[in-house]
């Protein structure tokens, strides 16, 4: 029961991810176009969306996966691998570097275009 709970928050960590995601997407959209006229870097924005559009990728593709295979853990199907698992791992770990990654673009980004 307890690896069930595991399971849960993993998921909900993921869930959590998409949705700073898509919301920082949003935020950035509005906040370069409304804030700045003529800005400079836009190499640094457009390097952040695309790492918060990968980060929201890797994370739904996760949730997917881990839905997949507690499904076939619980069924005790034979599909199920523990290196299916260490994927699923990685998925996560390439969602949140490509977030913080993404975070620190848009860093860039505002220092640059406000000092």
């Amino acid at each position: 029961m307890a690896e069930l709970e595991g399971y849960k928050q993993f998921h909900d960590s993921l869930k959590q991810l998409t949705t700073l995601s898509t919301g920082a997407i949003g935020l950035v959209i509005i906040f370069v176009e409304k804030l700045f006229v003529t800005p400079e870097w836009k190499w640094a924005v457009i390097l952040a969306l695309l790492l918060l559009v990968a980060a929201l990728f890797c994370s739904v593709t996760g949730m997917f996966l881990q839905s997949i295979e507690t499904i076939n853990k619980e069924n005790n199907s034979k599909s199920y691998n523990d290196s299916d698992w260490e994927r699923i791992g990685k998925f996560m770990a390439l969602s949140y570097y490509s977030f913080f990654g993404a975070i620190v673009f848009i860093g860039v980004f505002f220092a640059k275009n406000f000092y």
